[in-house]
């Protein structure tokens, strides 16, 4: 065996050890793109759900507040102690909306962060969540603006 065979194989090992080198180094820079992308979509479907959860809140404590409000209307005239109930409960429901509101709001503000495609398609639903008549004559539009949210945010996250 002559030095130029060593030299040769030293040459192929180092090669090879160089090369396995890169081949792991691109393979661990794939597989953390990988988990970004996987972390980025949990948490896009997570604000999903939250701003789909928390319009729906919206709606159900608007809709409370407003029934509220007809009942303390309603109640003038019956007497100061039915007023002073009426008035206590028109008084916790709009209690009631501030949560929904604010919670509402910040999912909408990560919506817009996370899925800006979404976003218009969103704001309607909120709007429509937020808007209550009484009696419901917008729940067609409002299941109508609640299918187009979802729709935009399930092509956000493809």
């Amino acid at each position: 065996m002559d030095w130029s065979q060593i030299g040769a194989g030293l040459v192929g090992a180092v090669v090879a050890i160089a090369l396995k080198g890169i081949v792991d180094w691109l393979r661990e820079g794939r597989r953390q793109k990988h988990e970004r992308g996987m972390r980025l979509l949990d948490r896009k479907i997570q604000a999903s759900a939250d701003f789909m959860g928390a319009a729906e809140r919206l709606w159900r404590a608007e809709s409370g507040r407003l029934t509220a409000a007809y009942s303390l209307d309603n109640s003038r005239g019956q007497g100061d102690a039915v007023y002073q109930q009426h008035l206590a409960k028109y008084n916790e429901a709009v209690e009631a909306t501030k949560s929904p509101w604010t919670d509402g709001q910040a999912t909408l503000s990560t919506v817009r962060l996370l899925m800006p495609e979404a976003t218009s398609e969103c704001d309607v639903y909120f709007e429509a969540c937020k808007n209550v008549d009484f009696p419901d004559k917008t729940r067609d539009a409002r299941d109508a603006a609640r299918i187009e949210a979802e729709n935009a945010l399930r092509s956000a996250l493809r």
